[in-house]
């Protein structure tokens, strides 16, 4: 289930006190003459974390954040908007929605860049999340135990 993810995220950079109107995805840039934000969610693999029909999948991805700026201006605004989403979106911080948790793992940004009419930096936050199988929310966890424990388990110990 990956709309409490989106969600979450979404909430998150809302709550912010950045200051700047948010261009979400697929809706239409703002038509403004300063700063302003592009997010865009994408989602990678879904993975099974434990074992059975009701255990719970792994899901990771990353959450991009455009921050755009006029062109002239220099790079202090950029970089300082930068820096308060890292900040905000830090290592670590665990998001809920609806009792679905999202956890961020990193973040990174790219060089500043001309793009569009507009000087670009992109931050990105990767995230995981695990969601039960059966679609009900549950706190987040980290499973007791693993696919790779049950086949370590499973596998002869040849260090004996």
């Amino acid at each position: 289930m990956l709309s409490p993810v989106i969600s979450a995220l979404n909430q998150h950079l809302t709550g912010l006190d950045i200051g700047l109107p948010i261009a979400w995805e697929n809706i239409t840039p703002p038509d403004v003459s300063g700063s302003w934000l592009a997010v865009f969610f994408v989602p990678a693999d879904t993975v099974g974390s434990t074992l059975g029909d009701t255990g719970l999948d792994q899901t990771t991805g990353f959450f991009q954040i455009d921050i755009n700026a006029p062109i002239g201006g220099g790079w202090a605004e950029l970089c300082k908007h930068s820096d308060y989403i890292q900040r905000s979106f830090r290592i670590g911080k665990q998001l809920i929605y609806d009792g679905h948790s999202v956890y961020i793992t990193s973040s990174s940004r790219t060089g500043a860049r001309v793009e569009s009419g507009w000087y670009r930096q992109t931050v990105t936050i990767n995230w995981l999340s695990y969601n039960r199988r059966d679609g009900l929310p549950g706190e987040f966890y980290q499973p007791a135990v693993t696919i790779d424990d049950t086949a370590n388990s499973l596998l002869p110990d040849i260090f004996n």
